[in-house]
């Protein structure tokens, strides 16, 4: 049960923002741009000293690798980073994704929302999200949300549209940033008819206005082989020194599929019970360094099936929006028919929170 039955969509970096105000407010800083570019053992054989691209080398025995789904710092510790065996092909769900922020030439909250917001008030409602399938594949249109969303992150005065759609690997690779050429020819090739800039397709053409934002990506799916391992020098144990631990969090540890927003949430929530692991760790000091990695070592055995889980349920999804493309096959009515089952809406519900995979 919720009080609140609905979907709320706001941009990654508006909660960037949010968690950098907290961090200020607890009087820690995030130092930015730093990209690590080496890590050893120091000479001393106690902590790891990791070294950045200004020169700088800083040391600690505890070295949490969350520098994205190339991380330098996964790469250095030596630890694998492949696409795990699954009961669903990744040939069958690998495809580009192409995501951007954008503005229209018209008001397009009555294509999204054609609800009035009561019988006297003909105004249609303009937080509606469209999700809608074809042939092609599928298209994404989102509002933002609140004018202050706009105004803070692009100094926008006029609506900002989350859009988002496939692209068959097949048509090649998409510039990294896609431009409003290629917007608008997705744009009139999959989202709704209503939306289209083509006269002949659409009487009230629509165009896309402005990019504020855009981003081409791969759906793949990849899992370090393990989330913690000891760094240590090769005569590091016969001279009884401790080297390092190198954890691994986020795109680092594991990637997948957007489908469904997990990325994120998985990662947030990795890092919240790896700080309440660590501060226990770091607060009462043992003399038995194998006791404290053994704890480590029992959460991050955790987390990492926690994450082959999310990982197999985003295959599942892009599997199901596939069969969504198609019509006219068997497998497309038994998933509408099973989606007006309200057990099947709730656990799908349950699932996308991230309750169901704490």
């Amino acid at each position: 049960y919720t009080k609140y039955p609905h979907g709320l969509i706001i941009s990654q970096s508006f909660t960037e923002r949010s968690l950098s105000k907290r961090i200020e407010e607890c009087s820690l800083r995030v130092l930015r741009p730093y990209e690590a570019v080496g890590m050893k053992e120091s000479e001393d054989g106690d902590g790891l000293d990791v070294s950045f691209n200004t020169g700088e080398v800083i040391n600690a025995k505890y070295v949490i690798g969350a520098d994205g789904a190339r991380s330098v710092i996964r790469g250095l510790s030596g630890i694998g980073f492949s696409d795990p065996q699954s009961q669903i092909d990744s040939a069958l769900v690998n495809q580009q994704v192409i995501l951007a922020d954008v503005s229209f030439t018209k008001d397009i909250s009555p294509i999204l929302s054609p609800i009035s917001t009561s019988d006297s008030d003909p105004k249609p409602l303009s937080f509606y999200t469209s999700f809608s399938f074809s042939p092609e594949g599928f298209f994404l249109t989102a509002p933002l949300g609140h004018p202050q969303v706009h105004s803070e992150i692009y100094g926008a005065s006029e609506p900002v549209y989350r859009i988002g759609f496939n692209v068959p690997l097949h048509r090649g690779e998409n510039p990294s940033h896609p431009g409003l050429e290629i917007l608008q020819e997705f744009t009139n090739r999959q989202a709704l008819v209503t939306m289209s800039s083509d006269p002949s397709q659409n009487p009230d053409p629509i165009s896309i206005k402005k990019v504020y934002w855009s981003t081409r990506f791969r759906t793949h799916s990849a899992v370090a082989d393990t989330f913690l391992k000891s760094v240590h020098g090769p005569e590091s144990k016969e001279q009884g020194k401790n080297g390092g631990i190198v954890m691994l969090v986020g795109d680092a540890a594991h990637i997948h599929s957007p489908a469904g927003g997990q990325g994120m949430n998985l990662a947030i929530r990795n890092a919240i019970d790896l700080g309440s692991v660590l501060a226990r760790l770091v607060t009462t000091p043992s003399s038995d360094d194998d006791s404290g990695f053994g704890i480590l070592e029992e959460f991050m055995k955790e987390r990492h099936g926690r994450a082959m889980k999310q990982i197999e349920m985003t295959k599942r999804f892009m599997w199901f929006m596939r069969a969504l493309m198609n019509p006219f096959s068997i497998t497309y009515w038994v998933i509408y028919f099973l989606g007006m089952i309200p057990l099947m809406k709730r656990t799908l519900a349950w699932q996308l929170s991230g309750l169901g995979n704490k």
